[in-house]
């Protein structure tokens, strides 16, 4: 049989008809929490099509982005700096490790070519406005386009 063509008008609605269903998680990996899920459907929707090794790049920065939403939490809770038991001042330990896991989520980012930041993601849509991920209409609107695209 011969090879179909990835510029063929066939592979290209493959490529879309695809990227409406969603990608399903590569083989081997655990699976993922709601929270994870509302992320990697965010992600897949960036781009048209994926290779599989961009999808395993993909899932580890949505477990990063997990791992880094876990760790703010915490951190604030912590006040940005402490004072040492020697009389020095410095920043918490915590905060630090945020920074790294932020690094860590844009370069996995940067690796499958999405130049977003965690924390701002900016839409055409929204005028340039930062996206309300984290308010509730915004979280329920995803939950309703996910469970419309599984159901």
């Amino acid at each position: 049989m011969k090879k179909q063509r990835s510029d063929s008008l066939a592979a290209k609605v493959s490529a879309v008809a695809e990227h409406e269903r969603g990608y399903a998680i590569p083989e081997g990996l655990e699976s993922l929490t709601e929270r994870e899920q509302l992320a990697w459907l965010q992600y897949c929707q960036a781009r048209i099509s994926w290779k599989d090794a961009e999808l395993r790049i993909l899932y580890r920065a949505v477990k990063l982005e997990a791992d880094l939403e876990q760790l703010q939490d915490n951190a604030r809770s912590t006040p940005t700096i402490y004072e040492k038991p020697n009389g020095d001042v410095a920043e918490h330990p915590i905060h630090g490790s945020v920074r790294n896991l932020r690094k860590s989520l844009q370069s996995e980012l940067r690796m499958v070519g999405l130049q977003c930041s965690p924390d701002r993601n900016i839409g055409t849509g929204n005028h340039g406005r930062a996206a309300q991920r984290n308010s509730p209409a915004g979280k329920n609107a995803l939950l309703a386009r996910r469970d419309s695209l599984i159901g």
